[in-house]
Formats: C-alpha cells, sequence, structure tokens
C-alpha cells in the first residue's frame, strides 16, 4: 500500500536510469522536458549529489563547446569577411586598372585625333591688319586690327586658296612668317601677301583660289 501511495503521488519517479540519463540532462539544460521529468530530476539533483555533479558537469561541457562554436563561428565570419575584403581590394585594383587603361586609350587617341588634325591645320594664332602702302590715315572703325588665322595645309582638293569670314582660312604650305594682311580702303577689300606677292582677298563663305 506504501509503495502504490508514493507511485501515486510521483508518478513521474523512476523515468531516469543509466541508458537516458545523459539525453535527460540535455534536454533538462537545454529546457526541453515535460514537466513530469523536469520535476524528477531536480529532485534526484537535490537527493543525489553524484547525478548534482554530473547535471553541472555536463551543464560546463555544453557551455565550453558552445563558447568553443562561437569562437569558431567568429573566426569563420572573419575568413569570410576578409575573403570578401580580398575580392573588394581585387576587384578595386581591377576597376583602377580599367579605369587607368580606359584614361590612357583616351589621351592616346586624343594625341592621335589632334594630330590628324594638326597635318591638316594649324591655328596659327593672328594676322595684324595694316593699312596698304601708300594709304592715309587709320584703319576704320569696323575693320579689326588683327584677324585669326587657321592654315589648312594638306586639303587634297584645295592648293593656294582661301576662305574669309571672322577668320581668314587658308589652303596651302603656307607659314605664319610669310604673310601679312592689309586693308584695302579706296577698294573695301584686304590684300594677302604671301612672300611679298600681292592677293586681293575679299570677305567670303566660298573656298577661293589666291589670284595676283
Amino acid at each position: 500500500m506504501y509503495a502504490e501511495a508514493q507511485k501515486q503521488v510521483n508518478p513521474f519517479k523512476l523515468m531516469i536510469n543509466d541508458d537516458n540519463k545523459t539525453e535527460i540532462i540535455d534536454k533538462y539544460l537545454e529546457g526541453s522536458l515535460d514537466l513530469a521529468t523536469r520535476q524528477e530530476v531536480e529532485q534526484k539533483m537535490q537527493e543525489d549529489e553524484a547525478f548534482r555533479e554530473e547535471v553541472s558537469l555536463q551543464q560546463r561541457i555544453i557551455q565550453a563547446v558552445r563558447k568553443q562554436e562561437r569562437a569558431a563561428l567568429k573566426q569563420e565570419l572573419s575568413d569570410i569577411f576578409e575573403q570578401e575584403n580580398d575580392k573588394v581590394r581585387v576587384l578595386s585594383k581591377r576597376n583602377i586598372y580599367y579605369a587607368v587603361a580606359a584614361s590612357i586609350l583616351l589621351v592616346v587617341a586624343a594625341g592621335i585625333f589632334l594630330w590628324i588634325n594638326t597635318a591638316n591645320s594649324t591655328v596659327d594664332g593672328v594676322l595684324a591688319v595694316q593699312l596698304v602702302e601708300g594709304a592715309r590715315g587709320e584703319l576704320p572703325a569696323n575693320i579689326p586690327d588683327q584677324v585669326p588665322t587657321l592654315i589648312f595645309k594638306n586639303e587634297a582638293q584645295y592648293n593656294f586658296h582661301y576662305q574669309f569670314g571672322d577668320t581668314l582660312k587658308l589652303y596651302g604650305n603656307f607659314s605664319l612668317e610669310q604673310l601679312q594682311l592689309a586693308y584695302e580702303p579706296n577698294h573695301n577689300n584686304y590684300r594677302l601677301l604671301v612672300d611679298d606677292e600681292s592677293y586681293p582677298i575679299q570677305k567670303n563663305k566660298a573656298i577661293t583660289p589666291l589670284l595676283p
């Protein structure tokens, strides 16, 4: 009768044995036991010092494992972060390389473009405008005292030609040193002197041959 009464009062007794003890302690420490088994574990810890020490030891082992796992995870995350940084650095270096290469290509392309255009044309500055020899007075107010000059040296279609607007464009193997520009007030036109040879020129939009 006493044993039966004890069984009724403590129905969760004898749930713990040597086969399931470790698993039950793990679940107890995890907080996943049912109420009856948890009460048995707590009662056994009060009554059985060896069992209490076993629970404590298992708790320390779990804590150590978790600590080790956290350290390993931290190291793994650190390694991943470092690898990603390396990739970023590689990509950054690659992007810098591409940017530098693109810049070099742009400079080379610009140089080629300028070389081609310089071979065909040269902005030589300006020609000062003077009155033709023998003319009196000064330049009229509407006549500029200097004219920007652009020389096209290698135009296949034109040789010894000119075009005159705000800028004097010359087509041929000219150099600024051989040129002079004079205004003729009596005829309201200009004269271009090329190596002391005089050529009348007028404002025009068409490319016109230089004729004496």
